[in-house]
């Protein structure tokens, strides 16, 4: 129940992003707000209150959960944790950046002052260099 709180925290977090600029590309769709009404000012000091431990619980959530695993023996040894791992977080990881982030970003205009897209896309979305969704599964 508490995972579905903060995922919700999260999610009423991540809607006051109208400004996302990074040196491997951005978008900035602040001119929207021609007049910043007070549910918009309302929403931004939530959102200021909810950054203040939506993370943290979910770091907390995540160490909690894995500790009960290894008490229930589900990880014999660090390889089959690496293995068992990267299968579930490395490799939607990249097939949803690929397939997903990406394109959503191209469309939204995201490179559109890139010089180079594929080294933003390689550098910025793979790597996480820039800003991207998923970057805690890395």
């Amino acid at each position: 129940m508490l995972r579905v709180i903060a995922t919700l925290l999260v999610v009423i977090g991540h809607c006051t992003y109208f400004n996302i600029i990074t040196e491997y590309g951005g978008c900035d769709y602040s001119y929207l707000l021609v007049d910043k009404s007070f549910v918009f000012k309302v929403v931004s000091k939530l959102t200021s209150f909810i950054y203040i431990f939506h993370m943290p619980l979910f770091i907390a959530l995540s160490g909690a959960l894995f500790a009960k695993s290894l008490h229930r023996g589900h990880y014999t040894s660090f390889k089959e944790l690496v293995n068992k791992k990267a299968k579930r977080l490395i490799v939607p990881f990249i097939v949803v950046t690929l397939l997903f982030a990406v394109p959503i970003k191209f469309l939204s205009g995201y490179f559109n002052e890139s010089t180079n897209v594929f080294k933003d896309i390689l550098i910025g979305q793979i790597l996480l260099q820039g800003n991207t969704h998923l970057w805690y599964l890395a």
